[in-house]
């Protein structure tokens, strides 16, 4: 499957053994994103459907994407998930998950 850029798109396991190849060019945040993601899932800090619970968590993967979420004007998320992000940043959550510069 082939996404183009500013295309909206998804993805999701269907069973717990899945494997997904997925390769991103040019690379940016992905990998810091899905890092992140896993550490979050591993800890048991998301939903059945993978939503982090904490807004912070929230919002430090939405700054690792490289895009907006469908539906939700881009003003708005940058306003507030933006905003957390920072605070994550600031207040030492997000060296909680990981190392990477890109969160710190």
């Amino acid at each position: 499957m082939h996404a183009p850029a500013r295309a909206v798109h998804e993805f999701w396991n269907e069973s717990p053994d899945t494997v997904l190849d997925h390769e991103i060019r040019p690379l940016l945040r992905h990998l810091d994103m899905f890092t992140l993601w896993s550490a979050l899932d591993g800890a048991g800090a998301t939903t059945r459907s993978g939503i982090p619970r904490n807004p912070l968590a929230l919002a430090l993967l939405w700054n690792l994407q490289d895009g907006y979420l469908a539906g939700i004007p881009a003003w708005l998320q940058r306003a507030i998930l933006g905003s957390l992000a920072a605070i994550a940043r600031r207040t030492g959550y997000a060296r909680r998950w990981t190392d990477s510069p890109a969160l710190n």
